[in-house]
């Protein structure tokens, strides 16, 4: 989740990381980063970083991907709770 934080919010060199496509209309629930789901039909992307984080990203609140820096992103997640739902989440894949 601190990969794409960092991704969303402009921390890398835009060439150099995977492209995340955003909801282009402005009437999506959840969160304002909320990322695009694709579908997939080979095993190997099925099971890529950004087929695996589109879920998890999409059902953070709107205040935890909002967040000011990537320290503030990693304190709502641990004070939340959310952190152990993200590792729940990643084991049962």
């Amino acid at each position: 989740m601190i990969e794409v934080f960092k991704t969303v919010h402009n921390f890398y060199y835009s060439r150099a990381v995977v492209k995340l496509n955003f909801y282009s209309f402005s009437t999506a629930r959840g969160n304002k980063f909320k990322l695009q789901k694709f579908n997939c039909h080979y095993n190997i992307r099925k099971y890529s970083f950004v087929s695996r984080v589109v879920n998890i990203w999409n059902s953070l609140p709107d205040y935890t991907v909002e967040a000011d820096s990537l320290n503030a992103f990693r304190i709502v997640l641990i004070n939340t709770g959310l952190i152990k739902m993200l590792f729940i989440t990643t084991n049962q894949i």
